[in-house]
């Protein structure tokens, strides 16, 4: 799949048979990667998470938001940085000055059940196992 812009709504498209056919009509200010079936999408200035079939799925309630990873996504709220799960549960509280995926730096997505984080300028790893800062 693709993100495509219509004017000046990002939308999403599949490409491999036939490229202007939309999966979902333009409607976005912006898109994200689908992971875990859910992709994040924003409109205005708050992000939530639509499906395949571009039904809402997690409200939108966030400042900003990442494609999911290994179950988990890192979401912004009150200017800090937490993780929900598929459902919209907050699992880690937002807590972090800074959560990156792996669009923005390459290799931040949880791995092995680890994601690196940022609070007060000094870099850790939160644990999703056991919702803990390392």
């Amino acid at each position: 799949m693709d993100t495509i812009e219509k004017d000046g709504a990002s939308s999403i498209r599949l490409t491999p048979t036939n490229p202007n056919v939309f999966v979902i009509q333009p409607q976005f200010d912006r898109v994200g990667k689908f992971s875990n079936g859910l992709a994040p999408v924003l409109v205005g200035k708050k992000w939530g998470y639509i499906d395949f079939t571009g039904t809402l799925v997690i409200q939108f309630q966030f400042e900003d938001a990442h494609s999911f990873s290994e179950g988990l996504a890192s979401v912004k709220i009150k200017n800090k940085w937490g993780y929900i799960n598929s459902t919209g549960k907050i699992v880690i509280q937002p807590q972090f000055d800074e959560a990156k995926d792996y669009l923005e730096s390459g290799a931040f997505d949880f791995s092995e059940g680890f994601a690196p984080v940022q609070i007060e300028n000094k870099w850790g790893y939160v644990d999703f196992i056991r919702c803990s800062v390392l």
